[in-house]
């Protein structure tokens, strides 16, 4: 049976001329997911807290850092809603919120979309206009405030010719006129596991960590359970390396792991295999590819070329 979609419409809420943008999600993606989409599609560089407020209700990373904060508000977990039961609880707009100093609003709204296409890999990214304001602008007043700068509208630009160098400077070659559709789908790939990067599209993001052809999983499955079942752990006095090795394997040869087009582990894989070799991640969400665990990178492309995952 074809998946369910749901069609994202999301806006910045007090920016003009509007930055907007639509794309469609499985119905069970969550809103942790959905924050990740976001991120992507706009793209926000992912560094600061944010939250998605329902009726009056807030939806959180309960990694990130929110249970830090004080506050009376109770706050769930993003993962506990998914997109559907949103649209059927009645809940199709709400806001998600990015960078609690700037306060990015974004109003989203959610639409059921039909069924999901066998040749199309989601989420897939339908529409937008605009580029997302510069990380770090000073929210929708300090990006009116660029705006304003790089018009060069004597009439319009109400500071001083040195301030206005100095924020002309610091904006650096960003036209708020364009939206690079063939980029934001290049990130939603690569945050979702669903392919390589565009060449030359990513700016300051990782690409994918390329491990070249790949190989037929059933034999090597069968290896790497093997190995790992009557490999003597002990006698190599527990090194992390070899251990960590190890694990990789029996966990791949459980349960196989899809990888992206260019080899590379997912996005989730990725993860599970931090959270079981006990390496610490300060914000999980902000993983974009196996190229940022130098640990899991290196061990991954040594097995790939023994031919063992």
């Amino acid at each position: 049976m074809a998946k369910r979609l749901v069609r994202v419409k999301l806006s910045l809420a007090h920016v003009r001329p509007r930055v907007w943008r639509a794309f469609d999600m499985y119905s069970t993606s969550t809103l942790g997911e959905l924050h990740l989409a976001i991120q992507a599609v706009m793209p926000w560089e992912g560094y600061h807290l944010h939250e998605f407020v329902v009726d009056g209700a807030s939806y959180v990373d309960r990694n990130s850092g929110w249970e830090d904060l004080d506050g009376d508000v109770e706050a769930y977990d993003q993962d506990s809603a998914t997109l559907g039961a949103m649209i059927q609880s009645g809940f199709s707009r709400f806001e998600y919120v990015y960078d609690m100093g700037d306060d990015w609003t974004h109003r989203v709204e959610l639409a059921a979309a039909g069924s999901a296409a066998t040749d199309v890999a989601y989420p897939h990214l339908i529409a937008g206009a605009r580029a997302c304001p510069l990380e770090d602008s000073g929210g929708p007043r300090g990006h009116e405030r660029l705006l304003r700068a790089l018009s060069g509208d004597p009439q319009r630009d109400v500071y001083d010719e040195e301030d206005r160098q100095r924020l002309l400077e610091w904006a650096g070659d960003f036209d708020p006129k364009i939206f690079d559709a063939a980029d934001a789908q290049s990130r939603l790939d690569m945050t979702f596991g669903n392919g390589p990067a565009r060449a030359g599209g990513w700016g300051d993001w990782p690409e994918p960590f390329r491990l070249g052809e790949r190989r037929r999983p059933g034999r090597a499955h069968e290896a790497a359970a093997s190995l790992t079942r009557d490999l003597p752990a002990e006698r190599f006095n527990n090194a992390s390396f070899v251990t960590g090795a190890a694990l990789m394997m029996r966990m791949l040869a459980e349960e196989p792991a899809r990888a992206t087009k260019t080899g590379a582990l997912s996005i989730k894989t990725v993860l599970l295999l931090c959270d079981a070799m006990g390496i610490e991640l300060r914000q999980p969400s902000l993983v974009r590819s196996e190229a940022e665990i130098p640990r899991i990178e290196i061990l991954h492309e040594l097995l790939d070329m023994a031919g063992l995952v």
